[in-house]
């Protein structure tokens, strides 16, 4: 397998990017009926009076941010191929020149594409993201940097009888963050074993092995995962429940291997037609890289797409074992829909003593006033603890929003929001007080 991946790795370059294999797949996809298309367009003025982030006891400096974006997604899902893709491009104009002017992407891509029905495919995945480089610094654009994590191979899939399915992957990729000595190629293997017990439910066995090459040796030091795991599934046509339950195993050169748990649950509810909830918790190691592709790759359980998120960014150059649980509800009513989250995550790193627990609150509601005009609040409050540091962040976002649907697929928004730290550190608490106007279109109707 290791042969094969080389190959690949071959073929495609050290600095090759995934990105033109999901653009082959999903043009060949277009041409198929199955497939669904939508894409946005948004132009957003927005003004703040402290730009920069800078703590209170100093003045700030003011500036009037002008951005155009835009975002797409697709979606397919037949016999011969599975693709999902969701991408947004932003253009950043800063008036008084407080930051240069950039452009912002984000990307995540999954497409798997049988050359032959239903046993053998071929996969390709990529998370294209801004990470904010240092969570202990305001989250200001000098302080993200572009990052990538691709991976691509074949799937075979061995099926003995109706209920028994084989499948061994193998993958090649590669991760990299812009200017961070964190690039490294990525070798992954795993071998799956699943048994259907009914229409509703299936019991698998899951290996799985990544090994992680870095390309600075002097400051990274390469490392081996293993996990071994159970995997039960539930399904039904409102209800969900993943359960993995196993062993997570982390080597590299010259210490002793580290072993934990290694437990994800998620499940998700139907309530009523109009409501869902949802839970997932997760106990495993973990490394930017594979943050990056988590959103991307179905392999783990998610929470669905376009669930909000909480918390930092983890970007480092060693694995870390983390434990995260999120919990949310979602009301889809015609007057009053709202969504609220709650978040909890303990991350600790091997070597590097800059372990932290977050916790998190989010709130979003919106009240429908007519058939044009609607009201949004959004808020959301963020602890950060680092315990070896001996320091303690409280980050708030708190917001209203205006919405006018001029057209069935153009709106207009005005909001107030104000951004917020208040730290242990009495020197770094900050104030930000934003005022936006945005105009987006949407090729489906927007503002429901």
């Amino acid at each position: 397998m290791r042969v094969i991946l080389n190959a690949i790795r071959s073929l495609l370059g050290p600095n090759s990017c995934i990105l033109c294999v999901l653009a082959c797949v999903s043009c060949w996809a277009c041409n198929l009926e199955a497939s669904q298309f939508d894409y946005n367009l948004a132009y957003r003025a927005e003004y703040s009076d402290n730009v920069a982030r800078i703590p209170d006891d100093r003045e700030g400096q003011s500036d009037l941010i002008h951005t155009v974006s835009t975002g797409f997604s697709y979606l397919q899902n037949t016999n011969t191929i599975n693709a999902r893709v969701v991408g947004n491009v932003a253009y950043d104009h800063y008036s008084q020149n407080t930051f240069e002017n950039r452009t912002n992407y984000s990307l995540d891509a999954y497409g798997e594409a049988f050359i032959v029905q239903q046993t053998l495919s071929w996969v390709a995945a990529d998370g294209y993201h801004m990470l904010q480089v240092d969570p202990l610094s305001p989250d200001i654009p000098t302080n993200r940097e572009k990052s990538n994590a691709w991976a691509t191979g074949p799937n075979a899939y061995l099926r003995f009888g109706t209920v028994d399915t084989v499948t061994l992957e193998g993958r090649y990729g590669r991760s990299w963050v812009e200017n961070l000595d964190l690039d490294n190629d990525r070798y992954a293997f795993a071998a799956r074993w699943a048994h259907r017990m009914s229409a509703r439910s299936t019991l698998s066995l899951n290996y799985e092995y990544l090994d992680v090459d870095y390309e600075n040796d002097d400051l990274n030091t390469d490392s081996l995962k293993y996990n071994y795991f159970l995997r039960t599934s539930i399904r039904d046509t409102r209800n969900e429940l993943t359960v993995d339950l196993g062993r997570t195993r982390i080597e590299r050169e010259g210490v002793e291997p580290y072993s934990d748990w290694l437990i994800r649950l998620t499940t998700s509810m139907q309530p009523t037609t109009a409501s869902t909830a949802g839970f997932r918790y997760r106990q495993e190691y973990s490394d930017t890289g594979g943050e990056l592709l988590g959103s991307a790759t179905p392999t783990t359980p998610s929470m669905g797409s376009g669930m909000p998120s909480l918390g930092a960014d983890v970007v480092v150059g060693e694995p870390f074992y983390t434990e995260e649980a999120i919990l949310f509800y979602t009301s889809r009513g015609n007057v009053f829909p709202w969504t609220a989250l709650l978040t909890y995550r303990d991350i600790n790193y091997l070597t590097l003593p800059e372990d932290r627990l977050e916790k998190g609150v989010l709130v979003n509601v919106r009240y429908i006033y007519s058939s044009t005009v609607s009201f949004q609040l959004l808020s959301t409050y963020e602890i950060l603890a680092y315990d070896q540091l001996m320091r303690e962040d409280r980050d708030s976002n708190v917001g209203i929003t205006l919405i006018y649907r001029m057209t069935p697929n153009l709106q207009a928004g005005l909001d107030i929001r104000r951004f917020g730290r208040r730290s242990t550190e009495s020197d770094l608490d900050f104030t930000d007080d934003r005022f936006a106007l945005t105009f987006m279109y949407g090729s489906r109707p927007v503002g429901r």
